[in-house]
């Protein structure tokens, strides 16, 4: 799977540890060997994707309802987008090094995604 390519360069050039990755999303060391040993199944993507959806819910209903934040989203599919414009990132890098003719994964590239990507949700969760 190319996601699974994608999450194992995403965690090493980012310098984390299974156990480390493991406890910043709430899951075990366990699971995260399982996933990018390919052992890929429901339940282990459930493992992980469900600490890591569950935070970012609470975080956009605390907003949503402090009125920090647009109430015009549905906070599931907003964090879906989020995961997706993410995620899209990492897993399709060797395709993307041709459109912008140098490595997406360079360090200055991932400075750069990431300041594109905090300026598009900043923009489209602002309150009007």
């Amino acid at each position: 799977f190319a996601i699974i390519e994608a999450l194992v360069r995403a965690r090493t050039a980012a310098r984390l540890s299974q156990a480390e990755l493991a406890r910043k999303i709430g899951t075990t060391q366990s699971a995260i060997a399982r996933l990018e040993g390919g052992g890929v199944s429901r339940s282990i993507w459930k493992d992980i994707r469900g600490p890591i959806y569950h935070r970012m819910e609470a975080l956009v209903q605390a907003a949503q309802a402090a009125g920090l934040m647009t109430t015009e989203l549905k906070p599931d599919h907003l964090i879906v987008t989020f995961m997706g414009a993410i995620s899209f990132y990492f897993a399709y890098a060797n395709s993307l090094e041709d459109i912008f003719q140098r490595p997406p994964l360079s360090p200055e590239m991932l400075a750069e995604r990431k300041e594109q990507v905090m300026k598009i949700f900043h923009l489209a969760l602002r309150k009007s």
